[in-house]
């Protein structure tokens, strides 16, 4: 089985070979390229490889540019709280380019941002902003994280190649295990989702990087005898990820994972669309905490969901 990161680096080369593409990054051809966001990517045909300096300040707005002409940007990052850099150009490049785009005259070109979600521990005690959906709250564009095979596989070849703005994000404290691999029985593109099973009880709805989790609870409710399915939901700020829970028709609960840092989010956007939309429905949301401390944080989510787990209460 290959790894998160090998299944992103075949389906990321596939989706531009042969396409004219820029390629941009802080050594993104050689040494590790970009702790392999980049490996093989200059070998691709029709695929412009630029080694750039240390200013995602910069690099972000070269690529709203490209974008803007009409032309095709992929830039790796080694890290997302690096583009903290870049935002003001992805937030107000992006909505100048939206208000006047179409006067124009010229189609719009792609621009993705790819880059590796750290939790503390794995790049050193800078590593701390896990929370993609204030990347995307702020700007209003998607964001996608890459966490099974197929999903990557679909992400990679539909956003990249589609015109507009996007971040995709890996999680590095999976990127060396075996990727994931499951058949989703219901996807919906527009709205960001990918189901996996459609007859149970309980929807688990996976936000940001918490899929593993939510297939780890999946199995302990399996073992109970209780039928659970699993929701990812990518981040697409305006989108009604709640519509796929009509294609569970025995469906009494939903539980919605995140384990973004920030204070505001996906997952709460996500609870009051489903809760709006299926009131009947119980609800419970599980969430990582922020952090009380300046200290290095632990690298992994303890997910505490033994009230699930209550013995029923007899009379």
């Amino acid at each position: 089985m290959p790894t998160l990161l090998e299944s992103y680096q075949k389906h990321l080369a596939a989706a531009i070979d042969g396409r004219d593409f820029v390629v941009m990054g802080e050594n993104v051809d050689n040494g590790s390229r970009i702790s392999g966001l980049g490996k093989n990517l200059d070998k691709l045909s029709r695929t412009r490889v630029l080694n750039v300096g240390n200013c995602e300040l910069t690099h972000v707005g070269a690529g709203m540019g490209m974008m803007l002409e009409g032309g095709n940007m992929v830039l790796l990052v080694k890290q997302l709280d690096f583009l903290l850099l870049g935002l003001d150009q992805m937030v107000n490049t992006l909505n100048w380019i939206r208000a006047n785009a179409r006067n124009r005259g010229k189609p719009l070109g792609s621009f993705t941002i790819i880059t590796y979600i750290c939790d503390q521990g794995y790049q050193g005690p800078q590593s701390s902003l896990v929370d993609l959906s204030g990347f995307c709250s702020l700007g209003s564009f998607p964001g996608f994280i890459l966490q099974e095979y197929h999903q990557i596989e679909a992400v990679l070849q539909r956003e990249v190649n589609r015109p507009g703005f996007r971040i995709i994000g890996l999680p590095q404290k999976f990127a060396s295990r075996p990727v994931l691999q499951e058949n989703a029985a219901y996807v919906d593109e527009a709205n960001g989702v990918r189901l996996y099973g459609t007859e149970a009880e309980t929807c688990i709805v996976s936000c940001h990087s918490s899929f593993a989790s939510a297939s780890d609870l999946r199995g302990r409710l399996g073992e109970q005898g209780r039928r659970a399915s699993i929701l990812l939901s990518a981040i697409m700020p305006g989108a009604d990820p709640s519509l796929a829970l009509a294609k569970q028709p025995d469906l009494r609960s939903v539980i919605i994972m995140d384990d973004a840092k920030g204070a505001v989010k996906w997952g709460d956007y996500v609870a009051r669309k489903c809760l709006t939309r299926f009131p009947d429905l119980k609800l419970h949301f599980y969430e990582r905490s922020l952090p009380q401390s300046f200290g290095v944080q632990p690298d992994e989510v303890a997910w505490d969901h033994s009230e699930l787990f209550q013995p029923l209460s007899t009379p």
